[in-house]
């Protein structure tokens, strides 16, 4: 049975005053309008992204024909107000799904989601520099597939940085008769350079760095669940988490782009650790290097609870790997 979903963006968060009390919250901001029909919050979870004063909300909505389209709404005054949404044609396909979004250099936006417009699930890019008036890629005004193979690839996560870098990463369960003869699910990613500012084609830039490098994965552990920080230098340094099955229960892994192989954050073989989140800045305080920040759920039997992991030295000191 489909669940109805209404987006919805505060327009004030919640404040507390100096003795801890809580201060009525506003009244929340409809900016999907009418309803948006979802088989699963978790397929159709909204994506935002603010640039200054921009804001942009993405989302999922369904047709009856069965295909579905992203739905774009923009804020100009910081999320106080929306415009009306407007859909993202190139999305509209069947199975659409999971996007993200990002914005790049010169305010451009690159958004991310996954779709079954080849039969299994691939995830596609669109770039726009108008504000999310129109999106493509190139000048036959299609999305770009990025992931292009035979398994199915879901959970896209996209970051990008005002010096024009961007990265995708996701989880694809492709049959690779050297690492994954079993199908499994591994992370994948893939970087790039925003269009609008260098008009650089993506599919130059070369193929998708497995970086969880299970050399002998199952179906029964898979990794998925990736999320993404980058740091703003050039050459940008790219930061992956995500969630992946062990010997025990879950466990959050972290990969950095300078070459080193995955490290388990949390290192709990009996208690499940998921849905990890990651952020990435320069070190404060003349500290140098940049300072990694993870923050991920522990599930302890009907105990849960919010661990976070912090270091400079672009996270070469987290932990030591676990292998």
């Amino acid at each position: 049975m489909k669940a109805k979903w209404t987006v919805a963006v505060l327009a004030a968060v919640l404040a507390f005053g100096p003795a801890g009390a809580g201060q009525p919250q506003a009244e929340a901001f409809n900016v999907s309008g009418g309803g948006a029909a979802c088989e699963e919050f978790s397929a159709c979870r909204p994506a935002l992204v603010v640039d200054g004063t921009r804001v942009f909300v993405v989302w999922v909505e369904r047709a009856e024909d069965g295909t579905a389209v992203l739905m774009l709404a923009r804020s100009t005054n910081g999320g106080d107000t929306f415009f009306p949404p407007q859909a993202v044609e190139v999305t509209r396909a069947r199975g659409t799904q999971q996007p993200s979004l990002a914005v790049v250099s010169n305010g451009n936006l690159i958004l991310a989601w996954s779709d079954q417009r080849t039969g299994d699930f691939d995830v596609y890019l669109a770039f726009s520099n108008d504000n999310g008036a129109t999106w493509s890629w190139g000048p036959d005004r299609e999305a770009i597939n990025i992931s292009g193979n035979d398994g199915d690839s879901l959970q896209p996560s996209l970051v990008g940085n005002g010096a024009g870098m961007f990265a995708v990463a996701w989880s694809d369960n492709s049959v690779d008769a050297r690492v994954n003869p079993s199908g499994a699910r591994d992370g994948f990613l893939r970087a790039g350079i925003d269009p609008g500012q260098t008009g650089v084609q993506f599919p130059s830039l070369g193929d998708a760095i497995n970086v969880s490098r299970r050399f002998t994965p199952t179906r029964q552990s898979p990794a998925e669940r990736p999320a993404l920080a980058l740091n703003g230098d050039l050459p940008a340094e790219v930061f992956v988490a995500w969630q992946q099955r062990g010997v025990g229960d879950e466990d959050v892994f972290f990969h950095q782009s300078a070459g080193f192989f995955p490290i388990n954050v949390s290192d709990t073989p009996t208690v499940p650790s998921r849905e990890p989140v990651i952020a990435a800045h320069r070190a404060a305080g003349g500290v140098p290097g940049v300072q990694v920040v993870l923050a991920w759920t522990e599930q302890s039997g009907s105990r849960s609870r919010i661990l976070s992991q912090s270091t400079s030295g672009a996270g070469v000191s987290l932990t030591l790997p676990d292998f």
